[in-house]
């Protein structure tokens, strides 16, 4: 029987819808994550989706739309699992879960994470997110996007490596004559290296980060940080921020020498 021109032309359209359903790739499914209270000091609870309240203890599993209180004298640990990182309330704080999904594709794990902090005060560490993830904190005035930041410190040296995220690191000089001080920002893949002397003001104003060598990459900094006591590893939301002061002499010629390690290294929390 002859088909109809029409009816062959569908038919071959659909041979061509099957083929290409079959080779282009599903989208990977979205799932919903959740929190883990690991520490609970003080008093606090959490107000379910529902509007329910509860009493808050370590232990507890909070789901997405949950509403995390603290008392005044209380601090609250949140484990958000699909993240892999933690986050902390301080007393007097209100918290809301709003969202915390997640989808798990061929290059990793690609979150959408979104908390609401209408009062109080959030802190914590949160890993590196792969690109199309988002990670966002919600104040009354603002929103913030977070990204993990990671960062060693050797406090002989008082270097400073980053390997994700953005350090303001601030370098202060302590001579008898004064302190010389100076702001560097070292991004994800550099480091900053403070030289035993300078020969001259101008050249201790002109420090920048540089390229971190191959031999402290990301990998070899992670094993130093876990053998080495000189060594330790920092991670922050946002941008880090050190201070690092030296005790150090300015020579008549203008040379700076300066005295290692470092009096003092402050990182912000």
């Amino acid at each position: 029987m002859l088909q109809h021109p029409n009816s062959l032309n569908w038919w071959v359209k659909s041979v061509l819808l099957v083929t290409l359903a079959a080779v282009v790739p599903a989208r990977a499914e979205v799932k919903q994550g959740s929190a883990v209270a690991i520490a609970v000091s003080g008093t606090a609870s959490y107000i379910d989706a529902g509007g329910l309240s509860h009493g808050l203890k370590a232990g507890d599993v909070l789901k997405p739309g949950d509403t995390v209180k603290t008392d005044t004298d209380s601090e609250v640990d949140l484990l958000l699992e699909h993240l892999e990182s933690a986050v902390g309330l301080s007393g007097g704080s209100v918290l809301k879960l709003e969202r915390l999904s997640y989808e798990d594709t061929p290059v990793g794990r690609i979150a959408q994470t979104r908390l609401n902090l209408s009062a109080g005060e959030l802190f914590g560490k949160v890993r590196k997110q792969l690109a199309g993830a988002r990670f966002e904190v919600v104040t009354p005035k603002s929103v913030a996007y977070v990204r993990g930041t990671t960062f060693f410190i050797n406090s002989q040296t008082g270097d400073v490596h980053v390997t994700a995220g953005t350090v303001e690191v601030k370098v202060r000089l302590v001579t008898a004559s004064g302190t010389l001080e100076k702001t560097v920002t070292v991004s994800a893949g550099q480091s900053l290296f403070v030289p035993n002397q300078f020969a001259s003001t101008t050249e201790f104003n002109n420090l920048s980060a540089t390229t971190t060598p191959p031999n402290l990459s990301a990998d070899k900094l992670e094993q130093l940080a876990k053998h080495n006591p000189n060594y330790q590893k920092y991670v922050r939301t946002g941008t880090g921020s050190v201070t690092a002061t030296f005790r150090a002499t300015q020579k008549a010629n203008g040379n700076i020498i300066v005295f290692k390690p470092p009096t003092s290294i402050v990182v912000s929390p």
